[in-house]
Order: structure tokens, then C-alpha cells, then sequence
């Protein structure tokens, strides 16, 4: 492993000797990254670098033992709020479908692992490249793949890296392929002069001008359409009310983080008023129109997070919130296939072939 670490370019690591042809851990960096190795054993490396927290995870390969991963996890979890990606071997599957050949999975063990990832707001990265990670090697109906190994992290994380992949990697000697997972601090513009796309908003529906905009802006895209044919009208005017849905929304509507942080300002100075006045309506005032942006706060997020499980009124704003971000880690477009096969991973380039 010495040997080896030295001829990759890499000065510093700890690593974990494999059990025969099974486990096996290593983390290495260069002189350039900060590293404080934490807890490891053979079943994981976990180490804090510069201010995020990295696991290298290895899982129990005995099933009837499996629930110690799970345990450690669980402990791991508990010991800092840091950003966290944890990513590796973790010797079960989150799915059926994450498994060909063979007997089916155990569902228990499937559900133990699920738990888990809830459990330490982990979330699963997604991937590009072949979706299973480990081959048994052997032919015809004796074959049996699974995805064993993925990439993980919590909420902290794809907040500080809100783009970034994870790629398998085929390797030609092991029975895993490698994952290589790459983290972006901020995204790429991906509108040319800084447009987003119009998105219909549900949280706006909440706001009490909502209707009368809608029906304001209807009316004067009607008013003001030359479209010939009436497709080619209706398509006019959804244009027309949705740049002004656009607008209103930016203007009137605005950022919810900022008005909820503008209000919680003036709270603490209408207490401090309060306490000299014995004035207390003006609290409640403000209460009330907090209640009213944490409500749309909950309808933004959920909306993004796509649980419709879930009825309006819950207060798992924060829920919401970590899966609409992590969402975003497997929904951002990486590349697209060109008609000779090759891939496109520039802005510019997957631009033009969209168009």
C-alpha cells in the first residue's frame, strides 16, 4: 500500500490492510490539503478536512453482522455538524432494481440500510457510467451485479457544493469499479446574461395578490396579442403572463429567506420597545406575517423536493429543504452524448445542441 501511495503522487494517508480477497482502506492527500484523520478501524476512515467532515465507509460483507455499519454510522453522526460526504463500499443496496442475477436481496437488510441513511440525513449522490458497481466475475445465470458502492452526504454538504458528480469508474483487475466524485463550491452560470428560465412558483398562490395579478396580467397579454391563429394566440399570451408572473414575482413577492430575516430584525426591536411601552400588538403583528412566509417557505421547498406524501401544514421545512438540495446534485445536467458517441461537458457546447 506504501508503494503504491507513493507512486499516485500522494505524501500522507493511513490505510486499513485487506482480509484475504475482502476490505481493505485508504485514505491519501497531498501536502496541499488539510487532513485530521479521526476514529478508523477496518470498517471505515473517517477524517475532517479543512471544515468538512469525510467517511470512507467499508461495510460488513456478513449480512447477519451488517447492522454494526449501520451502528457506527449512527455514532459517526453524532459527533460534529460539519458538511459530510460519506462514500465507499457499503455492502448492501438501497433497491431491488440495484441488483441483477442471483436471489433477491434481503428486504430487512434493504430497510436497515434505508434507516440508516434517514436516520444521518444521508443522502445518495446519484452516479454516471454503469449502474452496478460490483460483478462476481462469473458466467451465464452464475453472474450476479450490484451497486454496493456509493456516494453519500448530508444536507451542510450539497449546501457548500450545491453542483458536483459521482462516476464509476470500470476497473479492468477488482470486482468493484471506483467512484470518483467531484464537488463544485459554486454552480456555473447556465443562463446566458443571467435569465433564469420562468418557473411557476406555488409558494406565490399564498400571497393574497396573487389572483388579481394573474387575472390583471391575463387580461392585458390578451389585450395586447397580434398572434394570427388561435394556437399561436394562446401561446402568446402564456408567454406574456408568464414574463409578468416573473416580474411580479421578483418585485412584489421576493425573496423569502430575506423577508423572514428582515421581520426577525424587527421583532427583537419591537420586544425591546415593548418592554418600555407595554405595547405588545405590534409582536403580534409581526408573528402573524412570519407564520405566513414559513408557510410559503414550506410550500418552496416542497415543491422542489417533490415528497407529495406529506399535506400542507407540516412543519419540515428543513426536511424539505435537504432534499430539494440534494435533488439538485442528481438533477444538474454533467454532459450529453453526441451522435458519434462522444460526450459534451462544456456550457456552451451542451447549449448549442439543446437548441
Amino acid at each position: 500500500m506504501e508503494r503504491l501511495k507513493w507512486s499516485l503522487g500522494f505524501r500522507h494517508g493511513v490505510a486499513v490492510n485487506c482480509n484475504g480477497n475482502s476490505g481493505g482502506l485508504a485514505l491519501w492527500w497531498k501536502d496541499s490539503v488539510e487532513v485530521t484523520v479521526r476514529p478508523w478501524c477496518q470498517y471505515y476512515v473517517d477524517a475532517q478536512i479543512v471544515v468538512d467532515g469525510v467517511t470512507g465507509i467499508y461495510g460488513e460483507p456478513c449480512g447477519e453482522k451488517r447492522m454494526k455499519t449501520w451502528e457506527v454510522l449512527r455514532y459517526l453522526c453524532t459527533q460534529d455538524n460539519l458538511p459530510w460526504l460519506c462514500a465507499g463500499d457499503f455492502n448492501e443496496a438501497l433497491l431491488q432494481k440495484e441488483q441483477i442475477g442471483g436471489n433477491p436481496r434481503s428486504l430487512s437488510q434493504i430497510a436497515n440500510f434505508a434507516e440508516c441513511m434517514s436516520d444521518c440525513g444521508l443522502a445518495d449522490l446519484g452516479f454516471s457510467g454503469y449502474p452496478f458497481t460490483w460483478d462476481n466475475k462469473r458466467d451465464d445465470s452464475d453472474n450476479i451485479q450490484v451497486r454496493l458502492d456509493r456516494a453519500t452526504c448530508n444536507a451542510e454538504f450539497a449546501q457548500l457544493f450545491p453542483t458536483g458528480e459521482v462516476v464509476h469508474v470500470m476497473t479492468e483487475e477488482s470486482d468493484h469499479q471506483a467512484l470518483v466524485v467531484k464537488v463544485q463550491v459554486a454552480p456555473a452560470a447556465l443562463h446566458p446574461g443571467g435569465q433564469s428560465p420562468f418557473m411557476y412558483e406555488e409558494a406565490c398562490t399564498t400571497h393574497e395578490g396573487y389572483e388579481a395579478m394573474i387575472a390583471s396580467a391575463w387580461a392585458e397579454a390578451q389585450a395586447a396579442n397580434q398572434a394570427n391563429g388561435a394556437l399561436g394566440a394562446a401561446c402568446n399570451r402564456f408567454r406574456l403572463t408568464s414574463r409578468a408572473m416573473q416580474v411580479w414575482s421578483r418585485q412584489v413577492f421576493g425573496s423569502i429567506k430575506k423577508q423572514i430575516t428582515h421581520l426577525k430584525v424587527q421583532l427583537v426591536d419591537a420586544k425591546e420597545r415593548a418592554v418600555r411601552t407595554g405595547y405588545g400588538q405590534e409582536i403580534k403583528d409581526i408573528e402573524d406575517q412570519l407564520h405566513e412566509l414559513y408557510e410559503r417557505e414550506e410550500v418552496y421547498y416542497k415543491q422542489r423536493s417533490r415528497v407529495d406524501w406529506l399535506t400542507d401544514g407540516d412543519q419540515n421545512t428543513k426536511y424539505f429543504q435537504n432534499r430539494a438540495s440534494q435533488r439538485k446534485w442528481k438533477n444538474t445536467i454533467k454532459a450529453l452524448k453526441r451522435e458519434d458517441g462522444s460526450r459534451c461537458t462544456d456550457d456552451e457546447g451542451m447549449r448549442m445542441m439543446a437548441a
